[in-house]
């Protein structure tokens, strides 16, 4: 244990957190693209599906294979023979068992959480970034701005 126990699992957390983020925002970008009107100004409506259409797709894509995965793992580890050997020998094996559906346990409850979460979290920072910028979607916002938005988002 020691120094390093504090680091046990990281890689699971690290595996999970990029594509989270990665998805998340990637997602509220293509979605916003679409429904930008022809100024550039996304309306209040959009903010929210924009933000819900991102967190149903980090649910699908990142968040319940994670979850799931991450439960397993614990619970694998807390037998007196623990069968997974790694990561990647983990998921292989509950794929093998289960199917794929095997790491989407909970998907529903998943969607609904993640999706309120970026809708909300999306209109916030959305709707603060137009009230800086006055409605002109083309001023900028200063990033120490954008940081205490995202911080009160």
């Amino acid at each position: 244990y020691g120094f390093f126990g504090l680091y046990r699992g990281l890689s699971v957390l690290i595996y999970g957190s990029i594509p989270k983020a990665a998805v998340r925002f990637g997602a509220f970008e293509t979605f916003k693209n679409h429904m930008v009107d022809e100024r550039g100004n996304l309306p209040p409506s959009g903010r929210m599906l924009c933000g819900l259409g991102a967190g149903i797709c980090e649910a699908i894509f990142a968040v319940t294979p994670m979850e799931t995965i991450k439960v397993k793992f614990i619970n694998d580890r807390r037998k007196p023979n623990p069968e997974f050997k790694g990561f990647l020998h983990g998921v292989g094996m509950i794929v093998k068992r289960e199917g794929i559906g095997g790491i989407y346990k909970g998907l529903t409850a998943t969607i609904l959480k993640q999706g309120s979460n970026q809708a909300i979290r999306f209109f916030v920072m959305e709707t603060l970034k137009d009230k800086y910028r006055g409605g002109d979607p083309k001023q900028n916002v200063p990033k120490y701005i954008v940081g205490l938005m995202g911080l009160f988002a």
